[in-house]
């Protein structure tokens, strides 16, 4: 048997950074867009990088308003992928630079204290969970008299 030879293929890997925005291209959620990630890219996801002076956290949000219209006006049969001719005729706004950078720090702190509240209500819903669990397997008992006073 003759010996095998490696196929000598080099491999692309695109390194993202927290400042890239990036934009699923293919799939069901193509044309959703985040931002804030490291690591490497996924083959279904692009990089997007404005040729204008854009704050990217501002071109994250105006992406994020057009989820919809890229992800219903979709090529591709098999693989669904962000239509290109759509894509490239979005109207972006494109307010001065300071203006775009506190539109775009009003929109994160908001996104902050949105998470912060999905997470406390998360904790609360386990709390509940735990208590209903406890209360109607009988582990723990409720004395009735004392939660509805003497008369109850």
């Amino acid at each position: 048997m003759p010996e095998q030879e490696a196929l000598g293929v080099s491999v692309l890997v695109v390194k993202v950074n927290k400042d890239d925005v990036i934009l699923i291209w293919d799939g069901f959620y193509c044309g959703d867009a985040f931002i804030g990630f490291e690591g490497i890219l996924s083959s279904t996801m692009i990089i997007i990088e404005p040729k204008l002076d854009i704050d990217k956290h501002f071109l994250f949000y105006v992406l994020k308003i057009y989820f919809k219209e890229l992800n219903t006006k979709i090529s591709g049969m098999y693989l669904e992928h962000v239509n290109k001719f759509v894509f490239d005729s979005l109207k972006i706004p494109l307010p001065p630079l300071p203006e775009q950078q506190k539109i775009a720090s009003i929109l994160s702190t908001v996104d902050k204290k949105m998470e912060l509240e999905r997470r406390r209500k998360e904790k609360l819903e386990r709390i509940k969970k735990g208590l209903m669990n406890n209360l109607l397997t009988g582990r723990k008992r409720v004395d009735v008299q004392k939660v509805l006073g003497e008369n109850g």
